[in-house]
């Protein structure tokens, strides 16, 4: 199963030397610099010309360990590029693809031959989420609060990059089975509410193309002949770009061909306040706009690249969840939303739309950029895109 994490907060500081989101900005004296380091600590590395990461021990960060494995911590691990199967190893050697205790940056397979995405990380790292209770849409009345689990979260949105791996996979290798994609660490049922989380039903096989994707992902059809589409037939200069005009059924497969999974709206929701702190908006409170923060009232052609604005991370690390597109959610989308307060819950339908979309986007008003704005969407356009959860990754 793919495992990648930020941990802490000490590699987010090590890449931007900024303050993100409440994070104390990187200096000489910080505990948490780059050089030296606290033990445990992690950065990201290359070692002919592969994807990597470092682990500090004593101080100071060790060799650069590439591979599809996390980072061992003397636990045994399943075989990956860089470890043998069954081999614990010591801290800071690569016991495989989710080696039990491993952590890391690792590399998930969408990620396999590209470029890092901003800061030099991995484009398929994830930050944990540390589950808790809150209020949805930061509004204070009772059958609004709802309590979520922790869950791990991609930390940029989708690219085309990503993409276009899960395309060139082929549907032999993607096509989900009816009930995969649930939160089965929540349990055999996963998210619950009125309904239970059902996972992916066979029905929306028909909304994911088989073999003219490069139609699929430039139609647009929620944009007439004002198509803006991320995607390209061919490599190019949009691979870090997040995807857009991509519908639900497409998102969630891929996603759990990722080994992962859509968040619910209440999970994505819970990540944009940054949980119990009840942010205005992922960067804190009180609000401040503008371009550093998030990608809005764009004017652009395209969408700029994920992490392009670095000051609008959320409490976790996540990027881009204001503004740069709206994100699909795992929930269909209803005019009696919500329906009570509730735990780990989710709105189910078999119907492949509406679903529930937040964030706002590129080309969105800042209206939109907001925690309280959601609208039932039902195909992809130049404002949509999406980003997916995991199970958290086994604590070191």
């Amino acid at each position: 199963m793919r495992i990648a994490q930020i941990r802490d907060f000490g590699l987010l500081c090590a890449l931007f030397s900024l303050g993100l989101g409440g994070i104390p900005a990187c200096s000489s004296s910080s505990s948490r610099s780059a050089t030296p380091c606290q033990d445990g600590d992690q950065r990201p590395c290359a070692c002919a010309g592969t994807s990597g990461v470092q682990l500090c021990a004593s101080g100071s960060f060790g060799a650069c360990q590439c591979g599809d494995g996390g980072l061992g911590d003397g636990s045994a691990g399943a075989a990956g590029s860089g470890g043998t199967a069954g081999a614990g190893g010591s801290a800071g050697q690569d016991a495989g693809p989710g080696g039990q205790g491993g952590s890391g940056l690792a590399t998930g397979k969408s990620c396999a031959g590209l470029k890092p995405c901003a800061g030099g990380v991995s484009c398929c790292a994830t930050a944990k989420v540390e589950g808790g209770k809150f209020q949805r849409d930061n509004d204070p009345a009772p059958e609004y609060t709802a309590t979520v689990a922790s869950f791990s979260l991609d930390v940029f949105e989708v690219t085309v990059g990503r993409f276009r791996n899960f395309v060139a996979a082929g549907a032999a290798a993607w096509a989900p089975v009816a009930g995969a994609g649930k939160h089965t660490h929540l349990g055999p049922d996963g998210l619950t509410g009125p309904e239970k989380e059902t996972g992916w039903a066979a029905e929306w096989q028909a909304g994911v193309p088989l073999n003219d994707w490069n139609t699929a992902l430039t139609t647009c059809a929620k944009n007439g002949n004002n198509k803006k589409p991320t995607w390209t037939a061919s490599v190019g200069q949009n691979e870090n770009l997040p995807l857009n005009c991509v519908d639900f059924a497409p998102a969630y497969a891929f996603c759990i061909w990722d080994g992962g999974f859509l968040p619910s709206e209440a999970e994505l929701n819970y990540a944009f306040v940054g949980g119990d702190e009840q942010r205005v908006y992922p960067w804190g409170t009180p609000p401040a706009l503008g371009p550093k923060y998030a990608v809005y009232e764009a004017t652009t052609a395209l969408p700029p690249e994920v992490g392009s604005a670095p000051d609008g991370a959320g409490r976790w690390g996540h990027f881009d969840l204001a503004g740069s597109l709206f994100e699909w959610t795992l929930d269909a989308s209803s005019a009696s939303y919500p329906l009570t307060p509730c735990t780990n819950c989710v709105s189910v339908s078999n119907m492949m739309h509406p679903r529930a979309i937040r964030g706002g986007g590129w080309e969105s008003g800042a209206i939109d950029v907001a925690a309280n704005r959601r609208y039932s969407w039902d195909g992809g356009g130049n404002n949509v895109g999406f980003r997916c959860a995991y199970p958290t990754p086994p604590t070191p």
